[in-house]
């Protein structure tokens, strides 16, 4: 069996702001890091073989500070980078009349396969995406592993464990509508080998921060 903890970056500079897209070198607020060093002394307790993170800058410094306490071999990957939005997206504040006639245009067309606004990823590119992670992640040989990564991705992840190659766009966005994760919330998903089949043990846990 193979135990991955999947933990969501402390809280952004955007995500205080309440803007609806982050950029690619946001970085943690003071209270992001103060969250990054609680979920540390929770995590310090797991015998965490490794860390696999994201290469953006608000969990590598969220990894930092967590791996400071466990000290585990740290690995950073593209393929762990939040879900593609589109670009003119970034940086808007959820009321923003361009993000409201984006999402009014979204709602329509989400449960077409291969639609595509602008330059984001679609619902195929997130599914596949998504099972790459799964693929990379059943290919460590360490039985206890750190994901550190984002909102969207984690639960694409997540969802892909559920529905697997077959999801349905109606499968993944009712998926993303039930979930909520926030930030350094603790994700445990369980994988048995011989059952071939993953284990939800613990969803978006936050006692750490009372």
């Amino acid at each position: 069996m193979k135990n991955f903890y999947f933990v969501r970056h402390g809280e952004s500079v955007a995500n205080a702001l309440k803007q609806s897209h982050e950029t690619t070198n946001d970085i943690l607020s003071g209270k992001g890091k103060e969250q990054a060093g609680i979920v540390s002394k929770r995590l310090k307790h797991i015998l965490i073989e490794r860390v696999v993170c994201s290469t953006m800058n608000r969990t590598r410094e969220t990894a930092a500070i967590i791996n400071a306490e466990l000290k585990a071999p740290i690995e950073f990957l593209d393929i762990l980078q939040e879900v593609k939005r589109p670009t003119i997206l970034e940086g808007l504040e959820h009321d923003d009349p361009k993000y409201i006639s984006f999402d009014e245009i979204f709602n329509r067309r989400k449960y077409e396969e291969n639609w595509r606004f602008s330059d984001e990823e679609n619902f195929i590119d997130r599914k596949n995406r998504g099972l790459r992670v799964l693929e990379y992640l059943l290919n460590l040989s360490e039985t206890e592993t750190l994901v550190v990564a984002h909102n969207g991705i984690i639960k694409t992840i997540v969802a892909t464990m559920l529905f697997g190659k077959e999801m349905s766009p109606r499968e993944y966005y009712a998926w993303l509508e039930l979930t909520r994760m926030n930030n350094t919330g603790v994700t445990e998903c369980l994988w048995h080998s011989q059952k071939n089949k993953w284990k939800l043990m613990t969803w978006n846990d936050q006692t750490h921060l009372g």
